[in-house]
């Protein structure tokens, strides 16, 4: 089907998604996109303008929105008691625009702009899945991940274009282009190796045969196991081709290996999940009703960590995320919104024209409601920008004039929508202002212009006055002011500086410990204090460890210094396999150095000799492995 038909008005909102998709999807699929800040000032503005020139379009029922409606108030209300105000904000207005994105596709599509949205976002994410499998077979015979930083979500995206392929193919149309893309698309998803992609693909595809007659669930279900059949074939000779194609050894058990890894219980993708699990029910059980505040799961994460080596952004789990952040209204809200919204989409199942369209787009937002009770797909914009533009595609099918109790019928709710679309839009141009100030005094900083940067920090904090890095960057600079000038004042205000960034973010540790440092190059007291709290907050940070113990080292309290190095040691262990490359590695092994130079001067200090001995010797045996070896390796303490 053509995306732009001759002789027919064009609908610019089927144009506006289906361009935020396409860049969104090829161009850095990342945790943060930068891109979905830029089109928040695109679908903001143009979702005014709809509602307040009265445009015509589907409605949308009440009832089954109040669910809806009640989340987002409940995320909003997070701001009041949110550990990190610039945080919940941030993801508030990321939640807002997937909503609009929502809005605009569930009330103004028609039926022949869900088909033609469904052509761009199958033709664009075929493209992603090929590109994908021709890494796999001439660069790498790796888990793919294509455009994408990470094969769990690439796996989720290609799941939902999958099944909604699968539909469209199954009932809408017989030509060859469906069943070639769906070909691509599901080989595509196998190489992922996602097997929880692939777990949430088998548990939605089901519904693409919801309430059909026996007869023809059996010859859709034949039409479906060949495609498999060809899926199958081609993914195992891709499996055997990539081998020979790039010199290796081939293996006919490579394929099992992508694929099936190690799935047992203890592997460490089960229990690192169990452990992120384990921490959100830890902070949703501290604030069950409240939660942290949206955004924020990072940050509270080392206050409740086991005592382990995992640390993650996400929770893995987006329903517990929901509670350890918004508190357990909020999850509520969210799990009741999708069982009434299905509810009352498998109801008007029979009655929709475009069958297969709409069977395939159920399917598809049904596997990534699967797929984040185990994964962190929810937090990848990309993915989570198209389940929003699926999920109004399918109120667009099933759209049909009715009475009064529709949204639409209400040209005051058009006109509060609108205003609260313009106070979220001047917020988040706030933010953006701010962030461009901010990074503008980054760049002065560099420079060495410290007192300009103060003055742009500060001007980034009266613009927005809720993110913790301003008023660190303000402190930052004034101590370089004041290594120049040796001025009190100046000493006063990084201080000060630093004190109101731990307020903004009470549990970030970085700026305790970096206050904690200032405040002990001083020779203030509370010092200790700050120093501790970074240890408390950093989790298996070594760096938190070492300030300390060296803290207690000069104040001559031995047996704490030593209790605190050898706890640094211990750590260390876990920050050394958490570490993502062979620099991070590296610092690791240097601040194992330090803690155990730590422990030679205390030993030294109470005469235990052979101690400091054997201290020496494990920095010699460390320094071996850090210079003089391509393996770095974290001898245990």
């Amino acid at each position: 089907m053509a995306l732009i038909e001759s002789g027919q008005k064009t609908n610019f909102v089927l144009l506006i998604l289906i361009f935020v998709h396409g860049l969104t999807a090829a161009w850095e699929a990342q945790y943060s996109h930068e891109l979905v800040y830029c089109f928040y000032f695109l679908i903001a503005p143009l979702t005014m303008y709809y509602l307040l020139k009265g445009r015509t379009g589907n409605c949308l029922p009440v009832i089954s929105h109040i669910p809806l409606i009640l989340f987002l108030i409940f995320s909003v209300m997070s701001i009041f008691w949110t550990i990190n105000m610039n945080e919940t904000l941030g993801e508030l207005y990321k939640l807002f625009f997937y909503v609009l994105m929502y809005y605009l596709a569930s009330t103004y599509l028609k039926e022949r702009d869900v088909e033609k949205l469904v052509t761009a976002v199958l033709i664009i994410g075929t493209a992603i899945a090929l590109l994908g499998i021709l890494l796999y077979l001439f660069i790498k015979s790796q888990r793919i991940i294509s455009v994408f930083n990470n094969p769990n979500p690439f796996g989720t995206y290609l799941a939902m274009l999958s099944l909604t392929g699968l539909g469209v193919y199954l009932y809408e149309t017989k030509s060859k282009w469906p069943a070639v893309s769906f070909i691509i698309i599901t080989c595509a998803l196998i190489l992922t190796g996602s097997r929880g992609a692939i777990f949430a693909f088998g548990l939605a595809f089901p519904l693409l045969f919801f309430h059909l007659p026996r007869k023809k669930v059996f010859v859709k279900l034949g039409e479906s196991l060949f495609l498999f059949l060809l899926v199958g074939i081609s993914v195992y000779i891709l499996s055997i081709a990539a081998p020979w194609i790039q010199d290796k050894e081939i293996s006919v058990g490579a394929l099992a290996e992508l694929v099936v890894r190690d799935s047992s219980v203890t592997s460490s993708s089960v229990v690192g999940r169990l452990s992120f699990w384990q921490v959100a029910w830890n902070m949703a059980m501290f604030r069950p009703l409240t939660g942290f505040g949206l955004g924020t799961y990072h940050l509270a994460y080392n206050s409740f960590r086991l005592d382990d080596k995992w640390w993650s952004m996400f929770a893995h789990n987006n329903y517990l995320q929901i509670w350890a952040e918004s508190g357990v209204f909020a999850l509520l809200s969210f799990l009741a919104f999708f069982l009434v919204y299905y509810f009352f989409a498998l109801k008007e199942i029979k009655n929709v024209k475009k069958e297969g369209l709409y069977r395939g787009l159920l399917a598809a937002c049904l596997a990534f409601l699967l797929h984040i009770f185990v994964e962190f797909t929810w937090n990848m914009p990309t993915v989570t920008i198209l389940f929003w533009i699926f999920l109004g595609s399918i109120m667009a099918l099933r759209a049909r004039d009715k009475d009064e109790r529709y949204l639409c019928r209400k040209s005051i709710f058009r006109y509060i929508v609108a205003v609260l679309v313009f106070l979220l839009l001047l917020g988040s141009g706030q933010q953006f202002v701010a962030y461009f100030m901010a990074v503008s005094a980054e760049k002065a900083q560099k420079q060495e212009n410290f007192q300009e940067a103060v003055q742009k920090y500060r001007m980034a904090t009266r613009i927005f006055p809720f993110r913790a890095e301003y008023f660190a960057g303000i402190s930052d600079n004034y101590y370089y002011l004041y290594l120049i000038s040796n001025e009190q004042k100046q000493l006063n205000a990084a201080i000060s500086f630093r004190k109101k960034a731990i307020a903004l973010s009470p549990y970030d540790y970085k700026n305790y410990r970096l206050l904690g440092w200032l405040l002990w190059r001083e020779g203030k007291a509370e010092a200790e204090y700050y120093l501790k709290q970074a240890v408390k907050l950093g989790g298996f940070t070594p760096g938190c460890f070492t300030d300390l113990g060296y803290y207690y080292l000069t104040q001559n309290k031995l047996a704490y210094g030593e209790k605190v190095l050898m706890e640094g040691l211990r750590q260390s262990i876990y920050a050394y396999k958490n570490a993502p490359g062979s620099s991070e590695k590296a610092e690791v092994i240097r601040e194992q150095i330090k803690m155990h130079q730590g422990l030679a001067l205390m030993y030294r200090e109470q005469k235990l000799y052979q101690k400091e001995k054997e201290e020496l010797e494990k920095i010699l045996e460390l320094e071996q492995n850090e210079f003089g070896s391509e393996h770095l390796v974290a001898i245990q303490p």
